[in-house]
């Protein structure tokens, strides 16, 4: 039997041959040679064909280019759309994909300018050419002062200048005297490029510049014209309607069936087919793929016995260890266990009246069990991690001491901040404005089991010592209504790390504390704003690094998350195919995969 688990080598397989060789000499005063021959074992599967059935573990919340951050939803929308660069799925380098080289970079009297070049191939479905004006209009679309604010905005509002060539269409360049150490990397990659005539088919933008757009210079009687052009991009039929949502990528959408099926198919004479395999993003392979989100496990796991999946992403770990037993499929299937760009934490909302106390935040970071929890929720499958730094990079504050697993501790410095049993029932209280509160915390946990069973250990020891929890059940949307209205004291969740620099704001600033925003515990104020605004505008490698570590030691304090691991994979792919695993979340690359 060949290996049931693949670490770290998303390229190995094992391959059973039977190699036979036959010499026949015929003899009859003259010698006839037959040459050596080689055959090998064809190997059969129950399942066949280039077509991929993805297993999801969510629904997709939305397909319009400036709102899709969830893994699953970028999953297909990157198939669709493209991006000027990005990184490649494959070597987590940044490779030019729509770009035909990355950015000419120079700079005088302090203006920085980014010049680039569409490639001459890079066509829309109709036929008509990518040009510089639809990447323009897609950022104006990003700037529009009377859409709801996207999450990816912040990280574009260093441009001030945007040029187009008026001797070459494909050609343009940005320019801004504003410092962003990832400015590059966020013209590349921040938001796919949309086709002008199709997402502004009146030409409605092109009566604004970006630079209005972006300070909300806008008359009175323009912005009914703003107002309907955002309605329209927001609305199903550039979010969800097949007929609509379209882009240069290698696949287009032709189903969506919220909550049962998402469809897309690659097309006939796509422009990249020309690149193929120059890298990642010009991989397109298989002929579909359909993505299927199935929430519930038990129904899941049923479903993959029944070998009715290509690719399972993000299977509960006992789920993974216990089918990557199983004789039948470790025969048909691929059990991939990569290192992941990826986090599991869990939130402390920091305007909690009970977690607005650090020492109540420390203490509750003491009572997770973290050893435990990657032995027994993830079957050992992960690492320990204490910030949003990885170890692999230079800045990353060597000096913080991960968190042990300390009831004693975590009971000690509630003691210290006020807390104590006052009516023997069991449970610390403390008077807070004026009224007796039981230390009593609402956590709440999403529909895998991961979640709750770590929640579970949670609970048992913080009972032990004085402190209630109720946890609560939600499925996806409705722990998504919760994180919106911050109606919770902690939760579980995931994050992506990225591969270059990091910039903060996105989670940790006070701008992003906003219903849709990603900072969801509340954290921050004026001088931890202006610390992530210092290290983005700080190109002096030393001093930056410094700045990084300072923050990381803020948040080993203030305890705003407790980082409790970074998993494995867990990725499942189909045996007959070569290639599809990655580093980057959702850890699968579906055009990589390749028929053997």
């Amino acid at each position: 039997m060949r290996n049931l688990i693949v670490l770290n080598n998303p390229n190995f397989r094992i391959m059973k041959g039977i190699l036979s060789v036959r010499y026949v000499l015929f003899f009859a005063f003259l010698f006839v040679f037959q040459s050596c021959t080689k055959e090998t074992e064809v190997k059969t599967y129950d399942r066949n064909g280039n077509n991929v059935v993805v297993r999801i573990p969510a629904d997709i919340r939305t397909l319009n280019p400036t709102f899709a951050f969830d893994a699953y939803s970028l999953l297909i929308l990157r198939t669709i759309n493209q991006y000027l660069a990005t990184y490649d799925l494959e070597t987590q380098k940044i490779v030019p994909v729509l770009l035909k080289d990355l950015a000419t970079i120079s700079e005088e009297d302090g203006v920085v300018s980014y010049s680039m070049e569409i490639r001459q191939e890079a066509k829309w479905d109709d036929g008509s050419e990518i040009t510089a004006n639809d990447v323009l209009n897609s950022y104006k679309m990003l700037f529009n002062p009377i859409s709801k604010p996207s999450p990816y905005k912040p990280y574009l509002d260093f441009i001030e200048d945007f040029e187009v060539d008026q001797a070459n269409p494909k050609k343009f360049t940005i320019r801004s005297s504003k410092k962003f150490i990832l400015a590059e990397e966020a013209i590349y990659m921040i938001m796919p490029v949309h086709q002008s005539s199709v997402y502004d088919a009146d030409g409605v933008l092109g009566k604004f510049t970006l630079s209005d757009l972006m300070k909300g210079e806008i008359a009175e009687d323009e912005k009914a014209t703003l107002t309907a052009l955002s309605e329209a991009y927001f609305s199903e039929k550039f979010t969800s309607d097949p007929a609509f949502v379209n882009g240069s990528g290698p696949y287009k959408l032709t189903e969506w069936k919220p909550g049962e099926l998402i469809t897309m198919v690659k097309k006939n004479n796509w422009w990249g087919n020309a690149f193929e395999g120059e890298n990642s993003w010009f991989k397109a392979y298989p002929d579909t793929f359909s993505l299927k989100p199935v929430s519930d496990v038990t129904t899941a796991i049923q479903m993959f016995s029944n070998k009715e999946f290509d690719v399972a992403i993000s299977l509960d770990s006992k789920d993974f260890v216990s089918l990557s037993s199983n004789e039948s499929l470790n025969q048909e299937y691929n059990f991939v266990t990569d290192a992941s760009n990826t986090a599991f934490l869990v939130y402390q909302n920091m305007k909690s009246p009970i977690l607005s106390d650090k020492k109540v935040r420390q203490a509750v970071a003491r009572l997770y069990d973290y050893d435990a929890i990657i032995e027994s929720v993830f079957d050992g499958l992960g690492d320990r991690i204490n910030g949003p730094v990885g170890d692999f990079k230079s800045y990353y504050d060597k000096e913080s001491k991960m968190i042990a697993f300390d009831t004693e501790g975590a009971l000690a410095l509630l003691v210290d901040a006020g807390w104590s049993d006052t009516d023997s029932d069991g449970v610390l209280d403390k008077e807070i404005d004026g009224m007796k509160t039981d230390l009593k915390l609402k956590y709440v946990v999403g529909s895998t089991s991961a979640s709750e069973n770590i929640a579970l250990f949670f609970q048992q020891a913080a009972e032990e010592i004085g402190m209630e929890i109720e946890i609560i059940k939600k499925d996806r949307k409705g722990w998504l209504e919760l994180m919106q209205q911050r109606d919770f004291d902690l939760t579980m969740n995931g994050t992506g790390f990225s591969p270059g620099l990091d910039d903060f704001r996105q989670m940790f600033s006070t701008d992003a504390n906003t219903p849709g925003g990603q900072n969801r515990m509340q954290f921050g104020n004026a001088e931890t704003d202006a610390l992530l605004n210092a290290i983005v505008e700080n190109f002096d490698e030393k001093s930056r690094s410094q700045q990084y570590v300072e923050f990381q030691k803020i948040l080993a304090d203030e305890m705003p998350i407790v980082w409790l691991m970074t998993p494995k994979s867990r990725v499942v792919i189909h045996d007959r195919f070569d290639g599809g695993s990655s580093g980057l979340l959702p850890n699968v690359c579906l055009g990589c995969m390749k028929l053997k």
